[in-house]
């Protein structure tokens, strides 16, 4: 008999179990995404409202469903409350078998289970789903049920829904153990989806110090061997945009002259400096370019403890992860702690087309160059040339203490313009393509000539080098469409940047947008995205997104403009194969999950 229960017990925990599994793997993934970081979590829970895997209204219900399979055990003459219990157990399965649906053919986002803490985390959540039922086993085993017996039931009476429900007799209260085992089920089943969140949050405070520890052994290692190398130049990138193409590009220029390193990717936190330094810092290393993130004040500087800067560069400020730092003030507060941090020979490298760049230099007595590039005149004047078709941008130069962009020309290779400096005027023939990646240049120009290259050879190595960025680089898409590639960070800055790029290169076919939006805005979204929604409406023919916000302020403007919503990121491919047409341009804006990407791609990306 025993054997039955539990048979009874599995089949009815069973679905339960799968919609846990699917909360563990999604706020896994998540707190991943974030760093394990608190802050950004309520970020995304409490002021984006993302809602993940959960629906809203379905978790009302299962609330409602469990308080009143909770009512029911108090007052079980309402059996009219069995309802409860049958919802509760259908929806648990419907949402299990879409989660496996989803997971067999790899459209749900799933964490990579490699370090300690994850295990620690996974093991944990094991345990708290598997305790109530180790006491619900121990209950079964402990009940003294006779099979020996006789039973004057029929099989059709065992059957009826009547014997399943609780009853009275003699003035106590019966309830069977199959209802016992499925009110039970129901309502820790319930409970630990809900609580899923919490267990979460606990299993990454729980193993915070140990995180903590292993993350300082790793920077004092660090900081001790960086110390060693007293010759090491150190390059510091930061700012709201910009910093992973700067870096890049003052990492390409140097390495022409210097045995250089820098951080890959987006490691631009202590952490991911320390791990850099450790992995790839030897003795013959030169030159080390260090791209810093940050979150909140303090954060720059605890990168800058570990790399002090010899050189700094600025490369812009804007909204971006304004929820997190509570304001421009304080983006501003903590993007100057590169600047505090300097060694006392050092220089500070501002963007000067950016205005919160320029108080920054206000501000500060250190050594400072500002880079100005085409966008920050007040006069322009703009001619066609000859038959190829070359667009020539006059502007006016400001002066010869900063560096200057005098002229931009549109060739067939990139873009070429005439570079001011120190009185000087050169002519550089570069194959970048995108007009704000001049601004990124420029600051590349700036710390090679700082750290010794003449000017001369800066500029034989700009025109002989084909630089390679991370973003606006154009590939094949099925449907031989093509994309325009701007996937791997997303800001506000880059995003507008990106849409008038798009805009630029004058193509006959229809101009698709594609994007799961922007995250981390705080107030500023609302003004931000209409900013963005008017250039998407004036330079954009077809826009689909999984960011319901940006939908709705498209449509407040154009409401026949085509703006599709996408319900899950793994739909996109589908929108795509269906709506792309040949010869259209896409432009991916933000990053997407690489099966998404595979399925779009004709072409491996570099």
């Amino acid at each position: 008999m025993l054997t039955v229960y539990l048979a009874l017990v599995v089949f009815v925990v069973f679905p339960y179990l799968l919609v846990l599994l699917r909360n563990l793997i999604w706020d896994l993934y998540l707190w991943q995404v974030k760093e394990y970081r608190f802050d950004r979590i309520w970020s995304h829970w409490f002021v984006e409202k993302g809602k993940g895997v959960r629906s809203e209204i379905l978790t009302l219900v299962k609330i409602a469903l469990g308080t009143t399979a909770v009512y029911y055990f108090f007052s079980p003459s309402a059996n009219i409350l069995v309802i409860a219990l049958i919802l509760s157990f259908t929806i648990s399965w419907a949402e299990g078998l879409v989660f496996i649906q989803k997971f067999s053919k790899g459209k749900f986002l799933r964490p990579q289970i490699k370090s300690l803490r994850n295990s620690l985390i996974l093991i944990l959540n094991i345990l708290f789903a598997i305790v109530p039922f180790i006491f619900l086993y121990k209950w079964l085993s402990e009940l003294n049920i006779s099979t020996t017996t006789p039973v004057n039931i029929s099989i059709a009476d065992n059957l009826a829904l009547g014997n399943f429900l609780p009853r009275f007799l003699e003035g106590r209260v019966i309830f069977p153990v199959e209802f016992s085992i499925v009110l039970f089920v129901t309502i820790i089943g319930l409970g630990l989806e809900l609580l899923s969140p919490v267990v979460i949050a606990f299993g990454v405070g729980l193993t915070t110090p140990l995180a903590y520890i292993k993350r300082q052994v790793i920077i004092f290692n660090a900081k001790k061997k960086i110390k060693a190398q007293h010759k090491i130049k150190v390059v510091a990138v930061t700012g709201s945009y910009g910093k992973s193409t700067s870096k890049e590009l003052i990492y390409q220029l140097l390495s022409k002259k210097f045995r250089t390193i820098k951080t890959n990717k987006n490691n631009n936190t202590d952490i991911g400096i320390a791990q850099t330094i450790m992995r790839d810092l030897n003795k013959d290393t030169e030159v080390f370019v260090v791209e810093m993130g940050a979150y909140k004040i303090g954060e720059i500087n605890d990168c800058c403890e570990i790399a002090v800067p010899d050189v700094a560069i600025v490369t812009g400020v804007d909204q971006q992860h304004v929820t997190l730092f509570g304001g421009i003030p304080e983006i501003l507060k903590s993007t100057y702690e590169v600047i505090e941090k300097l060694k006392p020979d050092g220089l500070v490298i501002l963007n000067g087309d950016n205005e919160y760049c320029i108080k920054l230099a206000e501000k500060t007595r250190k050594r400072k160059k500002l880079y100005f590039s085409i966008r920050n005149s007040e006069k322009l004047e703009v001619a066609e040339l000859d038959s190829k078709q070359e667009i020539r941008h006059k502007v006016t130069f400001p002066g010869n203490e900063n560096i200057f962009v005098s002229e931009i020309f549109e060739t067939q290779r990139g873009l070429s313009f005439n570079l001011n400096f120190d009185k000087e005027s050169y002519v550089i023939h570069s194959n970048l393509k995108v007009i704000y990646n001049i601004s990124n240049l420029l600051a590349a120009i700036l710390v090679a000539f700082e750290l010794g290259m003449t000017m001369k050879d800066v500029v034989k190595a700009i025109n002989s080098e084909d630089f390679k960025v991370p973003y606006l680089n154009i590939y094949n898409g099925i449907n031989d469409s093509k994309i325009l590639d701007d996937g791997y960070n997303i800001n506000p800055t880059g995003f507008m940047a990106a849409i008038n790029y798009l805009d630029g290169l004058k193509i006959r076919n229809k101009k698709w947008l594609m994007t799961q939006g922007m995250i981390e805005l705080g107030d500023e979204r609302a003004q931000i995205y209409s900013k963005i929604a008017q250039m998407i409406v004036k330079k954009v023919d077809y826009l689909y997104t999984s960011d319901k916000l940006l939908v709705e302020e498209v449509k407040s403007l154009e409401p026949d403009f085509r703006a599709v919503l996408v319900n899950s990121v793994f739909d996109f491919p589908i929108y795509y194969e269906h709506l792309v047409k040949k010869n259209q341009m896409v432009l991916l804006e933000g990053p997407f999950p690489q099966i998404v990407l595979n399925k779009i791609y004709k072409e491996t990306r570099l």
